[in-house]
């Protein structure tokens, strides 16, 4: 049995949205075998009450809720610097603390960083004079990259004007060399697909220790027939075909693909399906998506309690993705 540190960007719970649902599977499936501490940042003004049911799997588990507007204000003065701002965004002093002070108390046989801007955290605290063990060994540090973000942010520059474009231009470049710099430091990276791996040894020939973990789905939860026909029935009611997106409706590349699908290839399938209706199903959903709901069939529901019903009620299931990498678990 091994004691490991577990550092998320996000609560690991509840399992409904992408990055949620691995660190999730990752902390659950560690926690039944080793002592798992976990330290993580939350955007949610309630996310606290989710220590309770960590606490069922974590041996530790410390919280720190960050003001995203603040965030965005202080991670700007790193536009002078080296630092991307991705990883100035998900810092925070307070849980810098708690990460040396478990770092100086417990001894880890292994840190685990979901996410490249939880590095720093691991990187400061080496730099604040953080020895380690007192034998001079240290943990095992694994980075689980998840995507190659860099790339992500690449793809938004190409699609934005500016100065965004610049912007994201910048990060792209200053979060590739941090990636880089991440995966000399750490002892093993992963990455949630083949192709994630191939193209950062495209960007970098001397990455090393790569290996894939990817995402799966749990077939039996998703199964025909796990929901109640009735409740289907609800949502299907009366109608004509249903299209179906789900998905994050705060988070660009879900934003950029259904406003799209909406404007370019929807009005298409209205000329030859008048009565066709098109689901936008995610939580948070930006403002340019709202202003869709009730206009030409489609319908905006913002969080739901159970995915499966939505699935199992549509016809067809819709990607119309342009940005963004790795897997889409949709």
């Amino acid at each position: 049995m091994a004691t490991i540190l577990y550092l998320s960007h996000c609560v690991p719970y509840p399992p409904n949205k992408g990055d949620r649902i691995r660190a999730y599977h990752e902390v659950r499936h560690l926690a039944a075998r080793h002592d798992v501490h976990l330290a993580c940042l939350t955007q949610e003004r309630d996310a606290t009450r989710h220590r309770e049911k960590l606490g069922n799997w974590c041996r530790g588990v410390k919280i720190v809720p960050f003001s995203p507007r603040r965030a965005k204000l202080g991670c700007l003065p790193a536009l002078l610097t080296p630092l991307p701002l991705t990883v100035s965004y998900f810092y925070h002093r307070e849980l810098q603390e708690q990460v040396n002070r478990l770092l100086r108390t417990v001894r880890f046989d292994a840190v685990l960083c979901f996410s490249s801007p939880m590095a720093e955290y691991i990187i400061r605290a080496v730099k604040a004079g953080m020895n380690w063990k007192a034998d001079g060994t240290r943990p095992r540090l694994i980075m689980d990259f998840c995507d190659l973000d860099s790339d992500k942010w690449r793809q938004y520059a190409a699609s934005s004007r500016w100065p965004m474009n610049w912007i994201y231009g910048r990060e792209a470049l200053e979060l590739l060399a941090y990636e880089r710099r991440v995966n000399r430091i750490f002892d093993q990276s992963v990455f949630i697909s083949r192709p994630e791996v191939e193209m950062f040894r495209r960007r970098y020939p001397g990455a090393r220790n790569l290996a894939v973990v990817a995402n799966g789905v749990d077939r039996e939860f998703f199964r025909s027939g796990a929901v109640a026909p009735a409740d289907v029935a609800g949502i299907r009611q009366s109608g004509g075909p249903m299209l179906l997106f789900t998905g994050a409706m705060d988070y660009q590349a879900n934003v950029d693909g259904v406003l799209w699908f909406y404007r370019e290839i929807y009005p298409l399938i209205r000329r030859e399906v008048p009565d066709v209706r098109f689901f936008i199903v995610g939580s948070r959903p930006a403002a340019a998506i709202k202003k869709l709901d009730g206009h030409d069939g489609v319908t905006v529901t913002g969080f739901v309690d159970d995915i499966r019903l939505y699935y199992a009620a549509a016809d067809l299931a819709v990607v119309p993705l342009r940005l963004a990498r790795g897997v889409q678990n949709k």
